[in-house]
């Protein structure tokens, strides 16, 4: 729960984003809410595709990432979002998180 509401804050960090990339960017929140990671992923990757890099979008896919259970791609886009804004006190916060809790398996 904790890292749904830091992911809907990361959410709000995307600004003057196009119309397309920005509903894919909507679109994929919603679906996260709602628990469809999968169709999520999709729509992040198409607004990377279509925006070029984002700190948020990178944060996002390493939670959805965390979400279905796969902690190196998760581990991987937080590394991304981290290269792209290393002082991000959310991002930096859930990575932490994330390390905690995968590592420590």
């Amino acid at each position: 729960m904790k890292h749904l509401i830091l992911f809907l804050i990361m959410a709000g960090m995307v600004a003057c984003a196009s119309h397309r990339a920005n509903t894919s960017f909507r679109f994929a929140n919603n679906m996260a809410m709602q628990g469809v990671w999968e169709e999520a992923v999709y729509r992040w990757k198409l607004s990377l595709e279509t925006e070029g890099e984002s700190a948020a979008v990178h944060n996002n896919l390493a939670v959805a990432y965390e979400r279905q259970g796969n902690g190196t791609e998760a581990e991987k886009e937080y590394k991304k979002a981290l290269a792209i804004d290393p002082e991000n006190v959310q991002i930096k916060s859930n990575y932490d998180q994330f390390q905690k809790k995968w590592k420590g398996k």
